[in-house]
């Protein structure tokens, strides 16, 4: 399964973080946003879908910036993750989820899916400055 995922970026470099909903998968974790990606889709309009549905933004810029894959036991996930540049709107959990901002550097003690681990592992090492 392919997966877009979106590193959106608030004031003083915050990131946004989605936690999954009761009932979900890994229900409780966190995440980074996005969602698979649909029959005949490519990942940037997977990634620009995905964000208005879950979050209520219209991403208006966005850079691929790397592919990262999990195995998860059962299934495998391969994860493009865009850098979102540009946007416009307030983030809000439009599925009923919860958000959150974390900084890159709180990143390891959140509580977040494996396969979101790379991610965050270039976050911390400044892959967005």
């Amino acid at each position: 399964m392919t997966v877009a995922i979106g590193l959106v970026r608030g004031a003083g470099g915050d990131v946004l973080l989605s936690r999954r909903k009761s009932g979900d998968t890994h229900a409780g974790r966190w995440e980074f946003p996005g969602g698979k990606l649909r029959a005949g889709e490519d990942a940037a309009s997977a990634l620009k879908r995905e964000l208005r549905e879950e979050l209520s933004l219209e991403v208006t810029a966005a850079r691929h910036c790397f592919t990262a894959r999990h195995d998860y036991g059962g299934y495998a996930v391969r994860l493009e993750v865009f850098a979102v540049e540009r946007y416009q709107g307030r983030a809000r959990g439009a599925e009923g989820q919860e958000l959150r901002w974390a900084r890159p550097e709180e990143l390891a003690a959140v509580d977040l899916l494996e396969g979101s681990r790379p991610v965050a592992e270039f976050l911390q090492r400044g892959g967005l400055r």
